[in-house]
C-alpha cells in the first residue's frame, strides 16, 4: 500500500515535470518565431531605408540637372534681354 502510494506520487510528479517541459517547449517555439519575425522586420526597414536613400539620391540629382538647366536659361535670357537692349 506504502509502495503504491509512492509510486503514485511520483507519477503525479513525472507527469507535473512533463507538463512543465511541454510549457517550455511551447514558450522557446513562440521566442524563436517573435525572434524571426523581428529580424524579418528589421530585414524590411533595412530594405526600405535604403530604397528611401535610393529616392533622395535621384531627387538631388534631377535638382541640380534642374538648377543648372535653370541658370543656363537664366544666362541665355539675359544675354538676349541684354542684345535687345543694345539694339
Amino acid at each position: 500500500m506504502q509502495r503504491r502510494l509512492v509510486e503514485s506520487v511520483y507519477e503525479k510528479e513525472a507527469a507535473r515535470l512533463q507538463q512543465e517541459l511541454t510549457e517550455a517547449h511551447k514558450e522557446a517555439h513562440s521566442y524563436q518565431q517573435e525572434a524571426g519575425l523581428a529580424k524579418l522586420s528589421d530585414r524590411r526597414l533595412l530594405q526600405e531605408n535604403i530604397q528611401l536613400r535610393k529616392q533622395v539620391l535621384d531627387l538631388q540629382r534631377r535638382v541640380a540637372r534642374l538648377e543648372a538647366c535653370f541658370a543656363n536659361d537664366t544666362g541665355e535670357n539675359a544675354s538676349n534681354q541684354l542684345l535687345y537692349q543694345m539694339e
